[in-house]
């Protein structure tokens, strides 16, 4: 466990000594930001036997290693499996994948939490979820989110095209992803009616091309199967809750009006799965489709004191209670959930291959 909790302890005791907005100012924190990429990208990438998926990335790899590229790329995610076959034919194995699933994941992670009020909140809020779980459970959606982040940087630069062409390789490692597309449609044409047309045609496009066979399969594998995720609907509320946050402080949040029509998109579909959970006959289902929403924790926590108008003594207090929610929520995972045990003890290669 100290493997995680040191995760955790590095920014969160940042989040403390250097406060909000000095991550980008301070040259002790632009070496700390390279620490965080490096650790976090090699503990994700080069982890041995850890996480609940492991073995099904290790057979999916030996897979794709019987084929040639082309072949390889037509069956499921070809950006993953792309990257699956390079690293076969150069004897990096499963290792390949994982370490560059990890890159992307932290790359869009660092992207994103850089533009936040508090910097390090965020990156302690992304630390027990989204980069341990996530980053070393669910490696292709891992990837997915990582471009995701990166997308949600460009679309608050307003750069919608370039925000797009970062969903659709996000859908390269997960089909899945392509699910943001219509939320980042419609914060785009915002009040616009008439372009809610196009947009919708294009989301029905993109559907039937890159997820038709996987709702087929869902639908197959989940609802038919009633298949269950223990926890699900813990995990939903952990984005519940800033969801909440954010309605509840709207006004005060940073970005332009097209910024703060997505976020509320975020939030309401955030809101909305957790009801969800009651009349679904498959939480595991609307439990996937929650990980694309994990970018809302970060950015609320990372703008919570400056959203609710806090500074100095208010500000500092607004933080802690936020590390010690993550920290708690660390903490119960590392002891009482059903998996854990898949993540207990890290086991780092080559010093346990």
């Amino acid at each position: 466990m100290l493997v995680y909790w040191l995760m955790f302890a590095f920014p969160a005791l940042l989040t403390i000594v250097t406060g909000p907005r000095s991550g980008e100012r301070n040259d002790l924190n632009k070496v700390a930001l390279g620490i965080v990429f490096i650790s976090f990208a090699l503990l994700i990438g080069l982890r041995f036997e850890v996480g609940a998926d492991w073995f099904n990335y290790e057979y999916i790899v030996n897979a794709v290693a019987l084929e040639d590229a082309r072949t390889a790329m037509s069956f499921g995610d070809p950006g993953f499996n792309l990257i699956a076959w390079v690293a076969t034919r150069i004897g990096a194995d499963v290792y390949g994948p994982n370490l560059v699933c990890g890159i992307v994941l932290v790359t869009g992670l660092i992207h994103f939490c850089r533009r936040q009020e508090n910097i390090w909140l965020a990156i302690s809020a992304a630390v027990p979820y989204l980069v341990i779980v996530v980053g070393m459970g669910y490696v292709r959606q891992a990837a997915a989110i990582g471009f995701i982040l990166i997308a949600l940087t460009r679309f608050e630069r307003g750069a919608f095209g370039r925000c797009l062409g970062w969903i659709a390789m996000a859908a390269l490692f997960h089909a899945s992803a392509i699910l943001v597309a219509p939320l980042i449609g419609l914060a785009i044409v915002r009040k616009q009616i008439l372009l809610i047309i196009p947009v919708g045609i294009v989301s029905v496009i993109m559907f039937i091309v890159l997820l038709q066979s996987r709702v087929d399969a869902a639908y197959a594998n989940y609802v038919e199967a009633e298949y269950d995720s223990s926890g699900a609907l813990v995990r939903l509320l952990m984005n519940g809750v800033p969801a909440l946050l954010y309605v509840l402080f709207r006004k005060n949040f940073p970005g332009s009006p097209w910024v703060k029509t997505l976020w509320t998109l975020f939030a309401a579909m955030s809101l909305a799965l957790i009801a969800a959970v009651a009349v679904s006959p498959s939480t595991t289902l609307v439990d996937r489709i929650g990980l694309y929403l994990i970018p809302i924790q970060i950015y609320v926590f990372g703008n919570l004191a400056l959203a609710m108008r806090l500074d100095g003594r208010s500000g500092a207090a607004v933080s802690s209670l936020a590390l010690g929610y993550y920290a708690a929520i660390l903490f119960v995972w590392l002891n009482f959930a059903n998996h854990a045990a898949l993540w207990i003890p890290y086991r780092f290669y080559p010093f346990e291959a």
